[in-house]
């Protein structure tokens, strides 16, 4: 059976959960498919350059995990800067989103 709800953003949501039982394998292939295409999250370099512009050190993250999930962020953003401009918008980001005063 299918049941409408309306989720957090206010949005109608149909759930189909059980209908995928009544579906030949192909069906269920071309519909998750569907889904895919339709609501997937795609990353390209500018969508993780504004993760990285706003990634700040989370609660409880180490100041190395911190640093190493801003270099992978930085790294998928932008390949092509050169190792200065690298160096220094890295150091920028990680003294502006870090929470320890003493390690700022």
């Amino acid at each position: 059976m299918t049941e409408v709800r309306v989720n957090k953003y206010g949005t109608l949501v149909t759930s189909i959960q059980g209908i995928t039982g009544l579906m030949t394998g192909k069906q269920e292939v071309e519909l998750v498919s569907e889904i895919n295409n339709r609501f997937r999250v795609i990353e390209t370099p500018r969508t993780v350059a504004v993760k990285f512009s706003k990634r700040d050190q989370k609660v409880g993250e180490t100041a190395e995990e911190y640093a190493a999930e801003l270099k992978r962020l930085y790294d998928k953003a932008h390949t092509r800067r050169d190792y200065r401009t690298r160096q220094e918008d890295l150091v920028r980001r990680l003294l502006d989103g870090i929470r320890d005063e003493e390690v700022r």
